[in-house]
């Protein structure tokens, strides 16, 4: 199989994006929005949707990883979890009905906001 600049990218940024996951416990998804908006040069909407495909299995080896060596707490999604189902349920019902421009907007608003949250403390 012939790897080509397109695959490479794509290689790139899913490890780009587990590290982060990784690290941060969360942020993947907003590295794999932009670059898979930028480098691979999805429309705004069709990245948005790939990059929560990508989310559940890096979450998932996130999380093996996070309670195996005990440095996670499963007691806490006990409430956040029923939450966070009903959020994507929202979200994705909402994602279909913006436009790629406010998504986008939308988007930057919440990367500066958490931005200037984690400068802030």
């Amino acid at each position: 199989m012939k790897m080509d600049k397109s695959c490479i990218k794509r290689i790139v940024i899913g490890a780009l994006t587990g590290f982060c996951n990784g690290v941060f416990g969360a942020g993947g998804g907003m590295i794999a929005v932009v670059a898979l908006d930028d480098a691979v040069k999805l429309e705004q909407r069709k990245a948005h949707a790939t990059a929560l495909c990508l989310i559940l299995p890096m979450t998932a080896v996130s999380i093996a990883v996070y309670l195996l060596t005990g440095t996670g707490d499963a007691t806490a999604g006990y409430y956040a979890v029923p939450a966070f189902f009903a959020g994507g349920i929202l979200g994705a019902k909402l994602l279909g009905k913006l436009s790629s421009v406010w998504t986008a907007r939308f988007f930057a608003a919440l990367m500066l906001a958490a931005g200037i949250s984690m400068v802030a403390t």
